[in-house]
């Protein structure tokens, strides 16, 4: 087995969920648009993004199971200052306002935050 000692590693973990539908459930237009404005945002940041689509759900108050596509957009990093967190809560609340959300998530070291 290789030894790792010798390689870096990025120990944090950023996510931005980019959802599919707005609050009232309708589509989301110009999605694609906003997913790849913020792959290159957290690219810039922290030198790379992965976007992965995955399905979220949960239940609303009626008792039934609500679904939706969402894209999460990840970035890997060695350190997360300040202020690159206050960068991923300003394109959140971006997202949230632009995306007409109740709630963007953003995931930060398997931690999730509803902005």
């Amino acid at each position: 087995m290789k030894e790792l000692k010798n390689m870096f590693k990025l120990s944090h973990k950023v996510s931005i969920y980019v959802p599919s539908k707005q609050q009232d459930g309708t589509k989301v237009y110009g999605r694609l648009k906003k997913v790849n404005e913020v792959k290159a945002e957290l690219a810039e940041m922290f030198g790379g993004c992965t976007s992965t689509r995955a399905v979220g759900s949960w239940i609303l108050q009626s008792g039934n199971m609500q679904s939706e596509s969402v894209e999460l957009c990840t970035s890997y990093a060695e350190k997360i200052t300040p202020e690159n967190i206050d960068t991923v809560i300003g394109i959140g609340e971006r997202l949230k306002e632009e995306m007409n959300q109740e709630a963007i998530s953003v995931e930060l070291d398997g931690e999730l935050y509803f902005l």
